[in-house]
């Protein structure tokens, strides 16, 4: 019966992660190191036939891969995330909204600290940048008009801190990962500017001169009746749009409607 030959090999790290394998050569019998980059096999020749240094060597490739995973995206900082978005999202952009995210990578990375992690951001640094744009003590660099910005705009700013932070949930890291495993700001609603509130006349007022006006022009009765169902009672009316029973605001003057 034939001998079934050994070949000697040593394994380091994890399997999937950093493994790493140092085996001798059939026939030269020099050492070999093998290893995973990214998906990709790699391997050279360590050019001697020690296994005791071989081992070492492999414990340190390992561990440098180790440590090349583990400083990914739990710890990517905003000054990464924010150069990653805008060298491939940004680009694809309309000119106008290119402008506006260069705008707020400068503001924010001022606001919040370009070293800062992605994963750290929370409620409190939300609130403190509303209140800042607010109170106008954050802007942008290029600001025309120094002072605090209204919610829409604030909106507007913070929409585009979330966009990145959900777009780093879903962009790969080149490790088998997502350069941001959860967004932190997630659940958040950016402000926005509330409707103008359009005074309205009481029911009993309104009743009371409903009933008055019966005696009166009955074009008096359309109008009122229009004016409280549509809200805009402090607008001037043409007489055509009474008739017609069609809301149309108009600019003329009082008196020159008298003379019609």
């Amino acid at each position: 019966m034939a001998s079934t030959k050994t070949h000697w090999s040593y394994l380091a790290g994890e399997r999937g992660r950093n493994r790493v394998r140092v085996f001798a050569h059939q026939t030269t019998g020099v050492i070999q190191l093998e290893y995973y980059d990214r998906g990709d096999r790699k391997r050279r020749s360590l050019g001697h036939r020690d296994r005791d240094r071989a081992k070492t060597q492999a414990d340190e490739v390992a561990a440098k891969l180790g440590k090349a995973l583990t400083v990914r995206s739990d710890d990517i900082t905003l000054l990464e995330l924010f150069d990653i978005y805008s060298g491939e999202v940004t680009p694809r952009k309309t000119p106008g909204k290119q402008g506006h995210d260069r705008s707020c990578v400068e503001m924010l990375s001022r606001f919040l600290g370009r070293s800062r992690q992605a994963k750290s951001l929370s409620r409190r640094d939300w609130d403190a940048f509303i209140e800042a744009r607010r109170k106008g003590t954050i802007a942008p660099a290029q600001a025309r008009v120094p002072g605090g910005v209204g919610d829409r705009q604030i909106g507007y700013d913070l929409k585009f801190l979330l966009s990145v932070l959900t777009w780093a949930t879903q962009a790969g890291d080149g490790h088998g990962g997502t350069l941001l495993e959860r967004n932190p700001l997630r659940g958040l609603t950016p402000p926005k500017e509330e409707s103008p509130a359009r005074p309205m006349m009481p029911e009993r007022r309104y009743q009371a001169m409903l009933e008055t006006a019966s005696g009166m022009d009955w074009r008096f009765a359309v109008a009122l009746v229009l004016a409280h169902e549509t809200g805009h009672g402090g607008q001037t009316w043409t007489w055509s749009a009474v008739r017609s029973a069609g809301p149309r605001p108009v600019t003329r003057s009082a008196s020159s409607m008298r003379r019609r």
